[in-house]
């Protein structure tokens, strides 16, 4: 698909030696994935290596992001510090980098979410908008982050007054339609909605 985008097909899984161009919708993850490799193989060639390095760059900032997050919290529990380590370096997560898919960067955008979800719940409201834009963005390497969005429940116990609650789903609502209006007028337009 990547090498579809740098031909000009843009996202399609046609066969790069044929002459049509059969526009597709993205299967399970919109088109984030295969424009972050066509950006790599752009700029650095077609060498998947670079994928790999950019994926665990990617995922090493948002790793320290998190950990910096909670550092500010100074949580004393060593038990939950040994914890969070242990998950981020677990085989469940860091050896995801040297795979080619979306998995690595959709758990960048998981950890830089759950930054913003803890200081969120550390101010007692929804930062609306780096959330938004992030469930919108993560959306756009796999479509089942979106059900990150239910995490956001929590504030419904932790809002005084339940229409302001609301009131800020229906900004997050708002803002993750505006990001994917793009690409959904896209595959309309294309006819592969």
């Amino acid at each position: 698909v990547a090498k579809n985008i740098l031909s000009g097909c843009g996202v399609s899984i046609s066969n790069l030696n044929s002459s049509e161009c059969i526009p597709h919708f993205g299967g399970n993850q919109g088109p984030a994935y295969p424009f972050f490799v066509a950006s790599i193989f752009y700029f650095f060639g077609e060498n998947l290596n670079f994928v790999r390095y950019a994926q665990l760059l990617i995922f090493s900032i948002s790793l320290i992001y998190f950990f910096r997050t909670i550092e500010k919290f100074n949580i004393e529990n060593n038990k939950f510090k040994l914890l969070v380590i242990f998950l981020s370096l677990s085989p469940i997560t860091f050896p995801w980098s040297r795979f080619i898919g979306a998995d690595t960067l959709s758990l960048s955008f998981l950890l830089v979410y759950f930054s913003f979800f803890i200081n969120s719940l550390y101010k007692n409201k929804i930062d609306i908008i780096p959330l938004s834009i992030l469930l919108g963005a993560g959306s756009y390497f796999r479509l089942d982050f979106i059900f990150l969005s239910l995490t956001l429940l929590v504030f419904f116990y932790l809002y005084p007054s339940k229409k302001k609650f609301f009131t800020d789903g229906i900004k997050m609502f708002a803002i993750c339609l505006l990001i994917w209006t793009p690409w959904t007028i896209r595959n309309l337009l294309k006819e592969v909605a």
